[in-house]
C-alpha cells in the first residue's frame, strides 16, 4: 500500500495523515376514607412504568440491531481489514442495563471509529448508522458532543482511506479525549483513544510502515494510562513489535477489542 505521510501531533501522541491508494412517578397521597373495594372480576389498574435508562435504551438497540463487521467478502475484496471481524457488541450474549463510564468511553471510541472508517470506504452501508447510533448514545450518556460523520469522498473505494476521514477522526479525538479526562479521569481518555487508534490498525497495517510504528507507540503509552490489565492489550503490541503481517495485525485487533469489551462488561 503506497501512501504519503506527515506527522500530526495531538494530546495522546502523533497521528499520520495518510493518503492511500491501492425509573416510578410519585403516587397520590392516601385518603382517610378507604377506597371502595373493586368489584369482583375487575382487573387491577396498570401501574406506570419508569422511563428507560440510557443503558436500557442502549441494550434495546443492541438486541434489536445486531451488528456485523464492516464488510463481507461480497462487499469488499479479501484485503479488506474488517471483512471477517465481528465488533464487540455482536459477540456479547447480553448487555447490562447499567453501563460504566469506562465502558461507555470504550464503546464510544470503538463504534465511532468503525462507523467512520466503513462509511469512508463505502462498505457495510447498512451497519454504519447502527455503529454511529451506538456511539452517539454513549456520547450522550457522557454529556459529550459527537460530530456527524463526514460526507463520503466521491472517489472512495474499499481499499483506500481518505485524508478527510483521518482528519475527522483526529479532530474528534482532540475534542472528546480532554473532556473525558476532565470529567471522568485520564484513564477514560486513554480508554477512548485506545479503542479509536487500534481500530485504525484495521486499515493502517503495512508491516514496518511509519503508521504502524506510530500506532504501536500510541498503544505503549495508552495501555498503562488506561488502567486496563496489561494482558488485554500487550498481545497486540507484541504482534506489532514482531513485525507481523498485515493479516496477523487484522486478526489481533478484534481479538484485543473483544478481550477489553468482556473485561469492562464484567466490571461492577
Amino acid at each position: 500500500m503506497l501512501y504519503c505521510a506527515a506527522a500530526v501531533c495531538a494530546g495522546g501522541g502523533c497521528w499520520e495523515k495518510i493518503e492511500y491508494r491501492g425509573t416510578f412517578p410519585e403516587t397520590a397521597k392516601s385518603s382517610t376514607t378507604p377506597a371502595p373495594p373493586a368489584a369482583v372480576g375487575d382487573a387491577p389498574s396498570p401501574q406506570p412504568q419508569p422511563a428507560p435508562t440510557v443503558g436500557e435504551r442502549y441494550t434495546a438497540k443492541v438486541e434489536s440491531n445486531p451488528t456485523t463487521p464492516p464488510g463481507t467478502p461480497a462487499e469488499a475484496p479479501p484485503t479488506d481489514p474488517t471483512a471477517t471481524e465481528t465488533p464487540e457488541s455482536a459477540t456479547n450474549e447480553s448487555t447490562p442495563a447499567a453501563i460504566s463510564t469506562k465502558r461507555a468511553a470504550w464503546i464510544l471510541g470503538s463504534r465511532f471509529s468503525l462507523a467512520a472508517l466503513a462509511n469512508d470506504r463505502g462498505i457495510a452501508a447498512e451497519n454504519v448508522p447502527k455503529w454511529f447510533d451506538e456511539a452517539q448514545t454513549m456520547a450522550e450518556s457522557l454529556n459529550i458532543p459527537l460530530a456527524a460523520l463526514p460526507e463520503r469522498p466521491a472517489t472512495a473505494t474499499p481499499d483506500s482511506a481518505s485524508r478527510e476521514v483521518l482528519s475527522y477522526m483526529l479532530d474528534q479525538e482532540k475534542a472528546i479525549g480532554p473532556k473525558l479526562a476532565n470529567d471522568f479521569g485520564d484513564d477514560h481518555d486513554a480508554i477512548f483513544r485506545l479503542a479509536l487508534r487500534t481500530n485504525l490498525l484495521r486499515v493502517l497495517n503495512t508491516p514496518g510502515s511509519k503508521a504502524v510504528e506510530t500506532l504501536s507507540k500510541s498503544i505503549t503509552d495508552l495501555g498503562p494510562r488506561s488502567g486496563l490489565p496489561i494482558g488485554l492489550w500487550q498481545p497486540l503490541l507484541d504482534v506489532l513489535n514482531e513485525g507481523a503481517t498485515s493479516a496477523a495485525i487484522r486478526t489481533a485487533v478484534p481479538q484485543m477489542h473483544e478481550r477489553i469489551e468482556q473485561h469492562l462488561a464484567a466490571e461492577p
